[in-house]
């Protein structure tokens, strides 16, 4: 089979995803948040680095520079916040509470989205 069903690698990413919390707990037992989150933006790095090179994706060449920068920095920002909350939360309180919260913004952003930008 030449293509894996997208539905299957859907289900392998929810999968790896919800190792986050067990995960986190354990690194964080010698480590603290910032070196934690350190690391796993490093070997996220190196994966997404490894998969680019080895399946020769040539997008990169038709992207200016400059925009290309940006939208690393600022995905790099958001990402950055969005874990170094997860991983604090995930350190001082209780991983349910915690998935819970993390599986909230897409509807509160909907939420908000109504009143501070008057989105319909």
């Amino acid at each position: 089979m030449d293509r894996i069903p997208p539905i299957l690698l859907a289900l392998v990413c929810v999968l790896a995803w919800s190792f986050i919390p067990i995960v986190s707990r354990i690194g964080q037992a010698d480590i603290d948040g910032l070196q934690f989150l350190f690391w796993t933006n490093f070997l996220s790095t190196l994966s997404v680095g490894f998969v680019t090179k080895n399946l020769r994706i040539k997008l990169a060449k038709e992207f200016d520079v400059i925009k290309c920068s940006q939208t690393m920095y600022l995905g790099f920002l958001g990402c950055f916040l969005y874990y170094l909350c997860i991983y604090h939360g995930y350190a001082k309180g209780d991983s349910v509470e915690v998935l819970v919260v993390q599986y909230l913004w897409p509807p509160m952003i909907s939420i908000f989205a109504v009143f501070i930008l008057k989105e319909r």
